[in-house]
């Protein structure tokens, strides 16, 4: 199904070609690039890049790092303030310094409903009752766009925000016939794990088929604890705020995640020397936005370690990557103890 909605939002007919999505990634990519030449301060000096030998002009440019973003995040406004519709500020626990601030317009908040849109299509049905664990009631919060997207899916989500009483979550999702639960994965892990510690978890099972967890590094652990005990499928979003929570959905045939390739296009680089790695070959993830229009980011570094595959064995012509792999292994493929 995500074929056919990269597809569409690629102007591409049905079934796609690789060749097809690729050629159409490289026009995005050089309107990327010249737009964020015009239009913002950070990215005025980076050269134009040619019609012939794109590609390798394209990753012949310098990378953004998440120190540049935060120190001057309004240099990378590609649109008048007046356009700017939501701006989020993203903290890290024990990050020193400024935080990020990312700037969104009215655009980009739609391309993020449209990807919500079509990732909780691989997972939820009609008849589901989606309950989000997501912290946030602001609008144009991911809450919000994530509730919106499944509106248009005619599946009705409730937000409930991390719990801090277990008791009272298990009985809202008994009252209200919550058969989904979204959220992050460590909050609906110790969810889960509450629920058999009270002896209420074979009451949720019963209603409960599907959970969605996102965090930089889901363990095995976690996701099996929550499928042995609820009885349930679980399935992975891998996004971040910089991208407009724009990113990847595991796929249940391959185990892998599929790239939302008409929004994003990764990289993977060797961490220390940033020299290009072959597909297949695990190293750290580099992202160029492809529609958001407030602010583009062009080859960011985002830290995660992974790889991505161009063949998947379900048979999606969209590339995967590997799930991201935990601390350790940044720390070995940097060479630190």
């Amino acid at each position: 199904m995500l074929d056919k909605a990269v597809a569409q939002r690629a102007g591409l007919e049905m079934p796609p070609s690789r060749e097809e999505l690729d050629a159409w990634q490289a026009r995005r990519l050089k309107a990327v690039v010249d737009l964020a030449r015009k239009k913002s301060r950070f990215y005025k000096d980076i050269p134009e890049l040619p019609e012939k030998n794109f590609p390798e002009a394209f990753k012949a440019l310098p990378f953004t790092t998440p120190d540049e973003l935060k120190a001057d995040p309004g240099a990378f406004l590609c649109v008048p303030p007046d356009d700017v519709d939501r701006i989020t500020t993203l903290t890290t626990s024990g990050s020193t310094g400024m935080p990020k601030r990312i700037f969104s317009s009215a655009e980009d908040l739609e391309n993020t409903v449209v990807h919500f849109m079509w990732g909780m299509n691989e997972f939820v049905k009609k008849g589901d009752r989606v309950l989000s664990l997501y912290p946030g009631k602001t609008e144009y919060g991911l809450n919000d766009l994530l509730k919106k997207g499944l509106e248009r899916l005619g599946v009705p989500m409730m937000i409930y925000g991390v719990p801090d009483d277990h008791n009272d979550l298990f009985k809202t999702i008994r009252e209200e016939r919550i058969t989904f639960i979204a959220g992050p994965a460590p909050v609906v892990h110790e969810a889960a794990l509450i629920s058999r510690d009270l002896k209420q978890d074979d009451s949720l099972a019963e209603q409960i088929t599907g959970v969605l967890v996102s965090a930089a590094f889901v363990s095995d652990s976690c996701r099996s604890d929550i499928r042995d005990i609820w009885h349930c499928d679980v399935d992975e979003h891998y996004a971040m705020t910089e991208t407009g929570f724009e990113g990847a959905v595991s796929c249940p045939v391959c185990g892998n995640f599929h790239v939302w390739e008409c929004g994003l296009y990764y990289e993977i680089i060797d961490p220390v020397t940033g020299k290009e790695l072959p597909e297949g070959q695990t190293g750290e993830l580099v992202v160029t936005t492809l529609d958001r229009r407030a602010m583009p980011l062009i080859r960011y570094r985002t830290g995660d370690i992974t790889k991505v595959l161009p063949q998947s064995a379900c048979g999606s012509i969209l590339k995967t990557i590997e799930r991201v792999h935990d601390r350790q292994e940044k720390k070995r493929l940097r060479g630190r103890p």
